[in-house]
């Protein structure tokens, strides 16, 4: 509290204990520990998913970050860190049940399911080519080398789509397939990070 509201920060321990303390006080703390100016007013602040567009004033949602299913938290941990060096974010639960991986600012979540759940989602997908999601990259061709040097089981090899983009698919261990594109209007910029749009 100290660090983020004024009328705290040069209290003794005693004198902070015998500070009054309001609800405003304590929505203050809340909005500014979480990178907002104030209790109304979001901002773009590390990571924060809300920021108020300047020219509008209107709400805009900015990121999010998707989830799969799969069977073991720690497996899948594994894969992401090993194969497709991601790193490891946090793992909850005990035992493990919800996870996140992180890899160049991109969050993705990991939530473990029942057998049967995943069963029939691996079988369609297969049957189906369904995408658990596509990231947009940019230095496709060095990322799929990454990958095959480490082991990613390809789905779908690199390729050229009729509409001139590059892809190829991972498979992970619970039967999700990972789409990676490259898209056009990035292609020369090789040494952008891995995005999703």
């Amino acid at each position: 509290m100290r660090d983020h509201l004024s009328a705290f920060q040069d209290l003794s321990d005693h004198q902070f204990f015998e500070h009054p303390f309001t609800l405003a006080d304590a929505q203050l703390f809340g909005g500014l520990r979480e990178g907002y100016q104030s209790w109304d007013a979001p901002i773009d602040n590390q990571g924060t998913s809300l920021r108020v567009d300047p020219d509008t004033g209107v709400m805009a949602i900015i990121g999010s970050t998707p989830s799969l299913f799969v069977a073991d938290i720690g497996r899948s941990a594994d894969f992401y860190a090993e194969i497709l060096r991601f790193n490891l974010a946090f793992a909850h639960g005990d035992p493990l049940f919800y996870g996140q991986v992180e890899r160049d600012g991109f969050k993705l979540a990991r939530r473990a399911v029942d057998d049967y759940i995943l069963t029939a989602q691996k079988t369609r997908r297969r049957e189906e080519e369904l995408w658990a999601l596509a990231f947009i990259v940019s230095g496709l061709k060095d990322l799929y080398q990454e990958l095959v040097d480490a082991g990613a089981p390809m789905f779908q090899v690199l390729r050229t789509e009729p509409r001139g983009q590059q892809s190829f698919i991972v498979e992970d261990p619970d039967g999700n397939l990972l789409s990676f594109i490259e898209d056009p209007l990035v292609r020369d910029h090789s040494t952008a990070p891995l995005m999703i749009h």
